[in-house]
């Protein structure tokens, strides 16, 4: 209903500009104008929202009465950045079905998820992701069937052959990794703050696979070009558009605001400082195309072809590669630390977990273990489904319309067709008829001791990746980083939690803007007598560790 109203304001506008031409309005007359502006806007609030709670085909859904006939509460749950929270607790108190806005639900039952997550599912999206810099992607497609033609061209890129070949440029990073925290936090005797360090591993790996070059984010110790700040900063205002998508829609119709908007490739720091050095790097590539075969993301997404065999364009390529910087560097490290901290909270799971690994390295060759050997690991896999399951590392809201026909029928409740629907991981993760009455714990052993049935069943509706065809297209490279990430630092480190160092007040904080932002959680490390270290030792003697690739100057 809005959405017309502004068309038609517009529209209106536009029409009335064109008739006032050569009429002169003085202050006067702009002054008696205020009061008839005011009341019309009541007179439209007031209509809308009789309209929205009582002739609105979703009038019957319970909820809360702002979020029935405004936006703004949803806005609010948001901002107060525990969205996972708010939205748990308006299922405990309402029920399986929720009203969060006006023509948006919430759903908690992961049953539904087939229903709603269907292969011709479209996706709302309000114009333009303009505070990201993002164009067209596999991400943001709106419609089905724009978001297939998107996805065939870079699946190639992302099937787990490509991602083999890629799997040594990971294990580089690695390497760096223990190097550089046994430098810094065992030989100087400083605490780790993962909260941070998880970030500078996943930025660091992410860059080498997407760009071929790492940002140096581990060399540095530090958010280089604050890169990750300005990224969670631009996060807020995204978050509050996708909510109000009517403000964008505004903000996108006045000419030249859109581009005002959006990062440019000429700031010095944050998300534009990131698209300069990124179109540089894949107009080097382009150019090098004939000799440089590197077989990195980049690599794959210049050499896709659209269903008419037409290359992508670079415009596209660039969009990608920026996507998957976003989206697959931060969700990474906030999975890490999950990991970490739920097991080394509790001392059991911790003990079982380094005895499968250290047992596993018996048998495992020289070098880091690979992807399927890791895989392979049952307790291992455990404690990361398990993770997945109680902290996804996006706790936030999936979205989709009902599609055209009759609708669906959901805990007694119709949802006609264009229903936004809602379902968040963070709350059908914590569902009590599917994973049990202990399902707000953290027991990796659940994932040990299920029937083949039930884990068939834990496996169709996991839910942290999203699900159907627009699952996270990065999955199996998250997935690689993570376990990869945990062997390690159980194997080559003691790991034990601690508080802040002295003068540092920050502890444990976390905020969810989408993806979660945390800090302050501080790891105490201390070297384990393995022998593995001999081999990272000597790689830092030959300097190996640093190839042949300088870092990405920001």
């Amino acid at each position: 209903m809005l959405d017309t109203t502004l068309v038609d304001i517009k529209s209106g506008l536009s029409s009335l500009s064109s008739n006032l031409h050569g009429v002169t309005i003085t202050v006067e007359d702009v002054i008696r104008l205020i009061p008839i502006f005011f009341a019309a806007g009541i007179a439209y609030f007031l209509s809308d929202a009789i309209y929205n709670l009582y002739f609105h085909p979703l009038a019957h859904i319970p909820g809360p009465f702002w979020a029935k006939i405004s936006n703004i509460y949803c806005v609010r749950m948001f901002l107060s950045r525990e969205l996972e929270k708010k939205e748990w607790a308006l299922h405990e108190k309402y029920g399986r079905v929720v009203r969060i806005q006006p023509n948006q639900i919430t759903i908690s039952d992961p049953r539904f998820i087939p229903a709603i997550f269907h292969k011709d599912a479209d996706r709302p999206m309000w114009k333009e992701m303009s505070l990201l810099g993002l164009g067209g992607t596999s991400f943001n497609a709106k419609s089905s069937t724009d978001h297939k033609k998107a996805r065939r061209r870079i699946a190639p890129a992302y099937s787990m052959n490509s991602i083999r070949k890629m799997e040594h440029f990971i294990d580089t990073r690695l390497v760096e990794m223990l190097g550089v925290f046994d430098e810094r936090f065992v030989q100087q005797k400083q605490l780790c703050d993962f909260g941070a360090w998880s970030s500078y591993v996943a930025y660091d790996i992410v860059s080498d696979i997407v760009f071929g070059k790492r940002f140096g984010f581990l060399k540095a110790g530090a958010d280089v070009g604050d890169l990750i700040k300005n990224f969670q900063v631009a996060l807020p205002a995204v978050g509050v558009l996708n909510r109000m998508r009517w403000i964008n829609d505004l903000i996108m119709a006045i000419p030249g605001f859109g581009t005002l908007m959006k990062p440019s490739p000429s700031a010095k720091t944050g998300i534009g400082a990131l698209m300069r050095f990124r179109d540089r790097l894949v107009e080097r590539r382009y150019a090098d195309i004939a000799t440089k075969k590197r077989p990195d993301l980049l690599h794959n997404f210049i050499n896709a072809t659209n269903d008419d065999g037409t290359p992508m364009s670079l415009n596209d390529v660039k969009a990608e590669a920026l996507i998957v910087m976003f989206a697959g560097s931060d969700t990474t490290a906030s999975l890490m630390r999950k990991v970490i901290f739920y097991v080394i909270e509790e001392p059991s799971i911790y003990r079982k977990l380094r005895y499968e690994v250290d047992k596993a390295y018996t048998s495992f060759g020289p070098g880091i273990p690979s992807f399927p050997e890791l895989v392979n690991l049952p307790y291992l896999a455990a404690c990361i489904h398990e993770a997945l399951r109680l902290g996804p590392p996006s706790p936030h809201p999936v979205q989709r319309l009902i599609s055209a026909g009759p609708g669906i029928q959901c805990h007694g409740y119709h949802l006609p067709p264009g229903t936004i629907v809602n379902m968040n991981p963070w709350v059908v993760g914590r569902d009590k008829k599917l994973y049990g009455p202990d399902a707000d714990q953290y027991r990796p052993e659940r994932w040990i001791e299920a029937d083949l049935e039930t884990k068939q069943l834990w496996d169709k509706l996991e839910f942290a990746f999203s699900s159907g065809p627009r699952i996270c297209v990065g999955k199996n490279i998250a997935l690689m980083e993570v376990y990869k990430v945990i062997a390690l630092l159980i194997r080559y480190f003691d790991l034990t939690g601690s508080g802040p160092p002295p003068g540092v007040s920050t502890y444990q904080r976390e905020e969810n803007l989408s993806v979660v932002v945390q800090e302050g959680f501080w790891l105490k490390l201390r070297r384990r007598d393995v022998k593995e270290w001999e081999e990272v030792d000597s790689f830092f003697a030959r300097n190996e560790v640093m190839e042949d690739d300088k870092d990405i100057q920001l």
